[in-house]
């Protein structure tokens, strides 16, 4: 006996094969049928549905036979499976050397004669085999032969067919299973749960959202959510968080809305989640009040308190003992840490509830250093702390648009710590600096410096580095979370470097008052920009300035360099052209550029040369250094796009004629150029289609107003243009929030306010258009 070899795809063989899930399974009549069909066919009393497992064949049907698996080394069926293709026939046992000492032929079942054909799955694996097998020698008729070969075909469908019904019996399970899930997860939640078609008409409704709406699901379904909640509700609309009024009989419920969407069978659905939070509007309500109650309760009596011990230190009283003098000094002093604890609170409170509003303005940063160091100077002497104040040479006039009270705050709150962490006799450094487009503060301190885990943690509230009840240094633990919020609310950046044993650098970062990134349009992303320029370290500044506008920056630092990066295949949209080279004149690279590929180039000129500027037609701008980055940034958007008017962009967006009409004629008198926009749809249109520099936007607009108007301008790449919100409307503090873009004004509508429109025109688009001259 010859056993058969294994095929050489027996792994993947087994695999599928153990994939049908049918070994070991119980007899079933589709398989008895086809079986008894084939024995029928080939008149043999031998037939069987055999499976090659690993180690033996299983029957998975059989006829003529008792035993449901013999060993494989046995297995005729094992010599079928090798060759898929054909069907194996053995007209004599006893005449194949391979079957003549098999024990199948030696004893029972006395096999003389096998047949097998393949049962080949759809990847061409062989899995066992539909036989037939009879106690003497004969052949099969061709017709025969065809039949077998056609059931074992029905067999291989059969078993393809059985495993996809296992399989879809088991999904339709697990579906029924995740469905009971989802229902008890649906009926059991806290929130309302309903379900919207595409026109926003109530589907479903779980019980959480019946106890809300006061009604049974049936009385929801088939209405307008609409028509149950007061608020504004667009299903166009992504909605996270908003808030409307849930309408139980003649009651008003404040709820909050989450929106989802999902389609079903091609339809647009919608899915709302409302959860009543008239609880905690009323919690937020008595902590309001109990806030503003305290705070006039402490400041009133503290006010008194400060101005007694005031004036007691001063002699108006009379002349104190120094004993005394010294208790009236320590009353003072902790009288000014308590009403500095009420203000942190009162402040945290104010920026938790959306209700801080910044007074913006042109600030100086060095004498708001100067002013925050004087503030601490007293605390400092006290300490034993050297204050030092140093900003960059060439920035001393740079300026911020901020609120000054609360940047104030925000320095004296780190330069105060530096002061409390920094040991006797060393000093706290104070420094302003660009950093890219924005002006960095930095307050630097030789105290014990911060851990790691430690600084994670620092801008939360509450957190202190010695927190505890043995806390050596007073504070409420609210001054690192209020700059931060404080900052944020100006659009910058606040963080911490610090090392054990090295001192800590407390810092921030804000935009600069001149708007340093200005977006550029869709078509300059990636658009190549040579600049030629001697001193590395402009270069780099440049080149990031550049980068940060869309551009992509390539430096030459000689005229060979810039040669170079001309003679390629690919040539710069423009190049920005410093006059002194360290090996030529910039104009030597312009007479090099007339007589090679680069002779369509358009050329900048960026020098600190006093030398008059030459007529060239390759030339499209002449800068003097230092050139402001929004001149800079301006004149390449305008040579690349091939623009020869400088004005300044200006869309104007207001449904009334009227008021439209004089917002253009004012904006046309400072020398800017306008466009209209009649709605908000408009409006958004237009800003696809144009980078501008300054949008004058109205807020009660028809059909997309103005907030709509706002959250399309947050979703463009790039820096964003100016935005003056010009309305009529009173706005809160989470109004505003909502209108913020980047450098936003804000100005109402009022009689005789055409020079407040203007100067706000003019302080938005900064340096690009100048004040009219009457």
């Amino acid at each position: 006996m010859v056993p058969a070899a294994k095929p050489v795809n027996e792994a993947q063989r087994l695999k599928a094969l153990r994939d049908l899930d049918v070994l070991d399974t119980p007899p079933e009549q589709a398989f008895d049928d086809l079986v008894g069909l084939a024995a029928q066919i080939c008149q043999a009393p031998l037939a069987m549905v055999s499976l090659v497992d690993a180690e033996r064949q299983w029957f998975k049907a059989v006829c003529g036979l008792s035993a449901r698996e013999t060993s494989r080394d046995v297995a005729f069926c094992a010599h079928a499976i090798l060759e898929p293709e054909r069907t194996l026939v053995v007209q004599d046992t006893l005449e194949d050397p391979r079957f003549a000492d098999n024990p199948l032929v030696e004893g029972a079942p006395h096999l003389r004669f096998y047949a097998g054909v393949p049962l080949v799955d759809p990847k061409g694996l062989a899995l066992g085999t539909l036989c037939v097998g009879d106690t003497r020698s004969r052949q099969l008729s061709p017709e025969q032969l065809s039949g077998l070969e056609a059931l074992a075909r029905q067999v291989s469908a059969q078993l393809l067919l059985r495993s996809r019904n296992t399989e879809l019996h088991a999904k339709h399970a697990r579906l029924a299973e995740s469905e009971q899930r989802l229902r008890a997860t649906l009926e059991t939640a806290n929130e309302g749960v309903v379900g919207l078609d595409s026109s926003g008409r109530i589907r479903s409704a779980n019980p959480a959202a019946e106890r809300l709406f006061g009604v049974r699901e049936e009385e929801l379904v088939g209405r307008l959510l609409t028509e149950v909640t007061e608020g504004e509700l667009r299903l166009e609309r992504p909605c996270v968080a908003c808030e409307l009024l849930v309408l139980r009989g003649e009651e008003r419920i404040p709820a909050e809305l989450a929106l989802g969407t999902h389609d079903v069978g091609g339809e647009r659905c919608y899915t709302a989640f409302l959860r009543d939070v008239s609880e905690r509007k009323e919690v937020e309500r008595l902590k309001d009040q109990f806030v503003s109650t305290i705070s006039h309760e402490l400041r009133t009596p503290l006010t008194s308190i400060r101005g007694a011990l005031r004036m007691l230190d001063s002699g108006v009283m009379g002349t104190l003992g120094e004993e005394a003098h010294d208790l009236v000094r320590l009353a003072a002093s902790n009288t000014e840490r308590l009403v500095r604890l009420i203000n942190d609170v009162l402040d945290f409170e104010k920026i938790q509830a959306g209700r801080m509003v910044l007074t913006l303005e042109p600030v100086s940063a060095q004498s708001l250093c100067e002013e925050a160091c004087a503030d601490l100077s007293g605390l400092a002497q006290d300490h034993r702390i050297k204050l030092e104040v140093a900003g960059a040479a060439d920035l001393r006039g740079a300026e911020c648009l901020a609120d000054r009270d609360r940047l104030l705050q925000v320095l004296v709150n780190l330069i105060g710590n530096a002061i409390k962490f920094s040991p006797p006799e060393s000093a706290v450094y104070l420094s302003w600096r660009l950093s890219g487009s924005r002006l960095r503060f930095e307050v630097r301190d030789e105290g014990p410096g911060i851990e790691e885990a430690a600084r994670a943690r620092l801008f939360r509230r509450f957190e202190q580095l010695d927190g505890g009840s043995t806390r050596r240094r007073s504070g409420s633990g609210l001054g690192l979370a209020i700059s931060k919020a404080i900052v944020a609310e100006h659009g910058g950046e606040i963080g911490v470097e610090s090392e054990p044993g090295r001192g800590s650098t407390f810092w921030f970062e804000l935009p600069t008052r001149k708007r340093l990134q200005l977006s550029p349009p869709p078509a300059a992303r990636g658009t190549p920009v040579l600049l030629v320029e001697d001193s590395p370290d402009l270069a780099q500044q440049l080149q990031l300035v550049l980068e940060q506008a869309g551009y992509e920056p390539w430096v030459a630092l000689s005229l060979a360099a810039a040669k170079q990066a001309l003679s390629g295949d690919e040539l710069p949209a423009l190049i920005l052209l410093d006059l002194n080279l360290p090996d030529g004149s910039g104009l030597e690279l312009l007479e090099w550029m007339r007589a090679g590929a680069a002779r369509e180039v358009p050329v900048v000129v960026l020098t600190g040369s006093t030398a008059d500027s030459v007529s060239d037609p390759l030339l499209l701008d002449w800068l003097y250094k230092p050139a402001t980055e929004r001149r800079l940034l301006r004149a390449v958007r305008r040579a690349v796009r091939g623009e020869q008017d400088e004005r300044p962009w200006v869309l104007v967006v207001e449904d009334d004629d009227d008021s439209r009409a004089v917002t253009c004629k004012l904006l046309l008198h400072l020398g800017a150029r306008c466009v209209e926009a009649r709605d908000g749809a408009e409006a958004i249109r237009l800003a696809q289609d144009r980078d501008f520099d300054l949008i004058v936007l109205d807020v009660g607009l028809p059909s997309v107003d103005g907030f709509e108007v706002v959250r399309a301008l947050r979703g463009r790449d790039g820096t964003p243009p100016a935005l003056l919100i010009y309305s009529g409307r009173d706005l809160d503090a989470g109004e505003r929030e909502g209108l913020r873009l980047g450098l936003t004004r804000y100005l109402a509508k009022s009689g005789g306010n055409r020079d407040a429109l203007g100067k706000a025109v003019v302080e938005l688009l900064d340096g690009l258009i100048d004040v009219p001259k009457e």
